[in-house]
Protein backbone atom coordinates (compact mmCIF):
# COMPACT_ATOMS: atom_id res chain seq x y z
CA UNK A 1 0.00 0.00 0.00
CA UNK A 2 1.96 2.98 -1.33
CA UNK A 3 -1.02 5.31 -1.77
CA UNK A 4 -1.12 8.74 -0.17
CA UNK A 5 -2.47 9.53 3.27
CA UNK A 6 -6.26 9.47 3.25
CA UNK A 7 -7.46 8.45 6.74
CA UNK A 8 -10.47 6.16 7.03
CA UNK A 9 -12.14 4.53 9.98
CA UNK A 10 -12.99 0.92 10.43
CA UNK A 11 -14.82 -0.87 13.19
CA UNK A 12 -15.61 -4.21 14.55
CA UNK A 13 -18.16 -5.29 17.09
CA UNK A 14 -15.84 -4.30 19.88
CA UNK A 15 -13.52 -1.49 18.65
CA UNK A 16 -12.98 1.41 16.25
CA UNK A 17 -9.64 2.20 14.50
CA UNK A 18 -8.26 4.84 12.15
CA UNK A 19 -6.40 3.49 9.11
CA UNK A 20 -3.80 5.26 6.97
CA UNK A 21 -5.81 4.81 3.81
CA UNK A 22 -8.41 2.51 2.30
CA UNK A 23 -5.73 0.01 1.21
CA UNK A 24 -4.67 -0.54 4.82
CA UNK A 25 -8.34 -1.14 5.80
CA UNK A 26 -8.67 -3.69 3.01
CA UNK A 27 -5.59 -5.52 4.31
CA UNK A 28 -7.19 -5.61 7.79
CA UNK A 29 -10.42 -6.94 6.32
CA UNK A 30 -8.51 -9.66 4.48
CA UNK A 31 -6.53 -10.72 7.54
CA UNK A 32 -9.58 -10.75 9.83
CA UNK A 33 -11.74 -12.57 7.30
CA UNK A 34 -14.13 -9.66 7.01
CA UNK A 35 -14.22 -8.73 10.69
CA UNK A 36 -13.45 -5.04 9.96
CA UNK A 37 -16.05 -2.93 8.24
CA UNK A 38 -16.11 0.58 6.80
CA UNK A 39 -16.95 3.55 9.00
CA UNK A 40 -17.30 7.12 7.76
CA UNK A 41 -14.29 9.22 8.73
CA UNK A 42 -16.34 12.39 9.30
CA UNK A 43 -18.69 10.56 11.60
CA UNK A 44 -15.77 8.86 13.31
CA UNK A 45 -13.99 12.20 13.74
CA UNK A 46 -17.09 13.80 15.17
CA UNK A 47 -17.72 10.95 17.62
CA UNK A 48 -14.10 10.21 18.51
CA UNK A 49 -12.39 13.60 18.30
CA UNK A 50 -9.39 12.97 20.52
CA UNK A 51 -8.70 9.53 19.14
CA UNK A 52 -8.77 10.68 15.51
CA UNK A 53 -6.54 13.71 16.34
CA UNK A 54 -4.02 11.45 18.07
CA UNK A 55 -4.02 9.01 15.13
CA UNK A 56 -3.53 11.89 12.67
CA UNK A 57 -0.60 13.23 14.71
CA UNK A 58 0.96 9.77 14.90
CA UNK A 59 0.65 9.20 11.14
CA UNK A 60 2.17 12.59 10.34
CA UNK A 61 5.19 11.98 12.60
CA UNK A 62 6.15 8.89 10.62
CA UNK A 63 9.10 9.25 8.19
CA UNK A 64 7.03 7.44 5.57
CA UNK A 65 4.14 9.88 5.80
CA UNK A 66 2.95 11.14 2.43
CA UNK A 67 -0.19 13.12 1.79
CA UNK A 68 -1.34 15.16 -1.20
CA UNK A 69 0.00 18.46 0.17
CA UNK A 70 3.41 17.05 1.00
CA UNK A 71 3.57 15.30 -2.33
CA UNK A 72 2.71 18.58 -4.02
CA UNK A 73 5.39 20.34 -2.02
CA UNK A 74 7.91 17.66 -2.81
CA UNK A 75 6.94 17.83 -6.44
CA UNK A 76 7.34 21.61 -6.47
CA UNK A 77 10.65 21.33 -4.62
CA UNK A 78 11.84 18.71 -7.09
CA UNK A 79 10.81 20.84 -10.04
CA UNK A 80 12.51 23.83 -8.49
CA UNK A 81 15.65 21.81 -7.88
CA UNK A 82 15.51 20.53 -11.43
CA UNK A 83 15.16 24.07 -12.74
CA UNK A 84 18.08 25.19 -10.61
CA UNK A 85 20.16 22.30 -11.88
CA UNK A 86 19.22 23.14 -15.47
CA UNK A 87 20.01 26.78 -14.82
CA UNK A 88 23.33 25.85 -13.24
CA UNK A 89 24.05 23.52 -16.14
CA UNK A 90 23.27 26.28 -18.62
CA UNK A 91 25.48 28.68 -16.70
CA UNK A 92 28.30 26.15 -16.64
CA UNK A 93 27.84 25.49 -20.35
CA UNK A 94 27.81 29.22 -21.04
CA UNK A 95 30.89 29.69 -18.89
CA UNK A 96 32.61 26.81 -20.69
CA UNK A 97 31.74 28.34 -24.05
CA UNK A 98 33.08 31.72 -22.91
CA UNK A 99 36.29 30.08 -21.68
CA UNK A 100 36.62 28.21 -24.97
CA UNK A 101 35.99 31.41 -26.88
CA UNK A 102 38.49 33.29 -24.76
CA UNK A 103 41.03 30.51 -25.26
CA UNK A 104 40.53 30.61 -29.02
CA UNK A 105 40.81 34.41 -28.93
CA UNK A 106 44.06 34.19 -26.99
CA UNK A 107 45.34 31.54 -29.38
CA UNK A 108 44.42 33.73 -32.33
CA UNK A 109 46.08 36.78 -30.76
CA UNK A 110 49.17 34.72 -30.01
CA UNK A 111 49.30 33.48 -33.61
CA UNK A 112 48.84 37.04 -34.92
CA UNK A 113 51.53 38.33 -32.56
CA UNK A 114 53.88 35.56 -33.67
CA UNK A 115 53.14 36.36 -37.31
CA UNK A 116 53.76 40.07 -36.72
CA UNK A 117 57.04 39.30 -34.97
CA UNK A 118 58.05 37.04 -37.85
CA UNK A 119 57.12 39.71 -40.41
CA UNK A 120 58.98 42.37 -38.44
CA UNK A 121 62.05 40.13 -38.15
CA UNK A 122 61.90 39.37 -41.88
CA UNK A 123 61.52 43.07 -42.68
CA UNK A 124 64.44 43.93 -40.39
CA UNK A 125 66.53 41.21 -42.04
CA UNK A 126 65.55 42.54 -45.45
CA UNK A 127 66.49 46.06 -44.34
CA UNK A 128 69.84 44.85 -43.05
CA UNK A 129 70.43 42.88 -46.25
CA UNK A 130 69.48 45.92 -48.33
CA UNK A 131 71.75 48.09 -46.21
CA UNK A 132 74.65 45.67 -46.64
CA UNK A 133 73.91 45.49 -50.34
CA UNK A 134 73.85 49.28 -50.60
CA UNK A 135 77.13 49.43 -48.69
CA UNK A 136 78.71 46.85 -50.99
CA UNK A 137 77.45 48.41 -54.23
CA UNK A 138 79.78 51.52 -54.17
CA UNK A 139 82.77 49.25 -53.59
CA UNK A 140 81.87 47.11 -56.57
CA UNK A 141 81.26 50.21 -58.64
CA UNK A 142 84.66 51.67 -57.75
CA UNK A 143 86.33 48.37 -58.46
CA UNK A 144 84.55 48.17 -61.79
CA UNK A 145 85.53 51.75 -62.57
CA UNK A 146 89.11 51.04 -61.62
CA UNK A 147 89.08 47.91 -63.74
CA UNK A 148 87.47 49.72 -66.65
CA UNK A 149 89.92 52.67 -66.52
CA UNK A 150 92.70 52.49 -69.19
CA UNK A 151 96.17 51.79 -67.98
CA UNK A 152 98.28 54.98 -68.10
CA UNK A 153 102.00 54.28 -68.60
CA UNK A 154 104.07 55.58 -65.76
CA UNK A 155 107.46 56.99 -66.69
CA UNK A 156 110.23 54.88 -65.26
CA UNK A 157 113.86 55.94 -65.13
CA UNK A 158 115.74 53.63 -67.46
CA UNK A 159 119.46 53.87 -67.88
CA UNK A 160 120.21 54.52 -71.50
CA UNK A 161 122.71 52.18 -73.05
CA UNK A 162 125.91 54.03 -73.95
CA UNK A 163 127.00 53.03 -77.43
CA UNK A 164 130.52 51.80 -77.67
CA UNK A 165 132.81 53.61 -80.07
CA UNK A 166 133.42 51.76 -83.24
CA UNK A 167 136.06 52.33 -85.86
CA UNK A 168 134.65 54.11 -88.83
CA UNK A 169 136.39 53.73 -92.10
CA UNK A 170 135.90 56.78 -94.28
CA UNK A 171 136.44 56.50 -98.00
CA UNK A 172 139.00 58.67 -99.67
CA UNK A 173 137.76 62.15 -100.33
CA UNK A 174 137.35 63.31 -103.82
CA UNK A 175 136.99 66.73 -105.24
CA UNK A 176 133.32 66.11 -105.63
CA UNK A 177 132.77 65.19 -101.97
CA UNK A 178 131.65 67.91 -99.65
CA UNK A 179 133.72 68.10 -96.52
CA UNK A 180 131.36 67.85 -93.52
CA UNK A 181 132.55 67.97 -89.98
CA UNK A 182 132.12 64.67 -88.20
CA UNK A 183 129.05 64.44 -85.98
CA UNK A 184 130.14 64.10 -82.38
CA UNK A 185 128.72 61.11 -80.55
CA UNK A 186 127.14 61.54 -77.18
CA UNK A 187 129.32 60.58 -74.31
CA UNK A 188 131.91 59.11 -76.63
CA UNK A 189 135.55 59.63 -75.84
CA UNK A 190 137.22 62.11 -78.10
CA UNK A 191 139.73 60.44 -80.39
CA UNK A 192 143.36 61.10 -79.70
CA UNK A 193 145.17 63.39 -82.15
CA UNK A 194 147.36 61.82 -84.64
CA UNK A 195 151.01 61.75 -83.64
CA UNK A 196 153.64 62.54 -86.25
CA UNK A 197 157.02 61.00 -85.85
CA UNK A 198 159.88 63.49 -85.57
CA UNK A 199 161.76 64.28 -88.70
CA UNK A 200 165.02 63.00 -87.35
CA UNK A 201 163.62 59.53 -86.96
CA UNK A 202 162.33 59.40 -90.45
CA UNK A 203 164.54 57.65 -92.98
CA UNK A 204 165.40 59.63 -96.01
CA UNK A 205 163.45 58.52 -98.99
CA UNK A 206 165.19 56.93 -101.81
CA UNK A 207 165.78 58.72 -105.04
CA UNK A 208 163.28 56.73 -106.96
CA UNK A 209 160.60 57.46 -104.38
CA UNK A 210 160.78 61.24 -104.52
CA UNK A 211 157.32 61.44 -105.95
CA UNK A 212 155.79 59.52 -102.97
CA UNK A 213 154.86 60.85 -99.59
CA UNK A 214 157.65 62.31 -97.56
CA UNK A 215 156.25 61.29 -94.20
CA UNK A 216 155.17 58.06 -92.69
CA UNK A 217 152.07 58.23 -90.67
CA UNK A 218 152.22 56.23 -87.55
Amino acid sequence: CDELYEPVCGRTSSEVAVFYNKCKLSVAKCRSHGLWTDFSYSECQAKYTQETAYADKKFRSSPYFRDAAIVEQLKLAEEKKKQEEEKQLLEEQKKRQEEEKEKQQKKKEKAEKKKMEKDSSESSEEKEFQKEKNEEEPLTLTVKKLLAAPLIPVPVAVQAAIPKPTAVFEPAKTTEDIALPPMPLKDTPTPKPLEIAPLKDLTPPKGKDNDRLKYHIA
